[in-house]
């Protein structure tokens, strides 16, 4: 669990398969979103469309020995509106 108090998203990482989830914990037309920021400027996000209560998860295949920032975020893509990027850890793979 991302131990995160986003009120809206979830999400957990599974480094050794570079898998990212992404849970949307609200009935508020909005996705969830999981970003993946690594230390060599590339980013990998996880939209979870699915709605309240589900699980999305995203398979990818980021370089092994870096270091990268997990973020968290709820997004409207009809009125392009949702919340800012909340922080929530670094982790190294």
């Amino acid at each position: 669990p991302n131990g995160s108090a986003h009120p809206n998203a979830a999400t957990c990482v599974d480094k050794g398969n570079d898998f990212v989830w992404a849970k949307d914990t609200a009935q508020d037309g909005r996705s969830a979103l999981a970003l993946v920021l690594g230390s060599g400027g590339t980013w990998y996000i996880c939209r979870n469309k699915w709605g309240n209560g589900s699980w999305a998860r995203c398979n990818f295949n980021w370089p092994e020995g870096r270091s990268f920032d997990l973020f968290i975020n709820d997004w409207d893509f009809d009125s392009g509106t949702g919340s800012n990027w909340w922080y929530l850890r670094s982790f190294n793979d």
